[in-house]
């Protein structure tokens, strides 16, 4: 099943929504502060930190989504040098 438009390729670093413009801006700044990642328990916590690692190294299961990535990644927030 295709993925929808909001979820282009993942990629460290590079930010979900094109930043040229205000809108894209905006959402970008809604997407970091999203209060929803004050309650995640330390289980998901491990678990998008285990995600992102299989990212950086190639090794991610079949089957995983960019959603569920960029979803590990708004859980564990990871400087744009890693």
């Amino acid at each position: 099943m295709a993925e929808p438009a909001d979820y282009p390729p993942f990629q460290l670093g590079k930010p979900r929504f094109e930043q040229t413009s205000f809108y894209g801006r905006f959402r970008h700044f809604l997407d970091i502060i999203d209060p929803r990642t004050l309650f995640v328990t330390e289980s998901r916590l491990k678990e998008a930190v285990q995600l992102l690692e299989d990212y950086k190294h190639g090794t991610l299961p079949p089957g995983v989504t960019n959603k569920e990535v960029r979803g590990g990644k708004s859980v564990k927030f990871l400087p744009l040098d890693v």
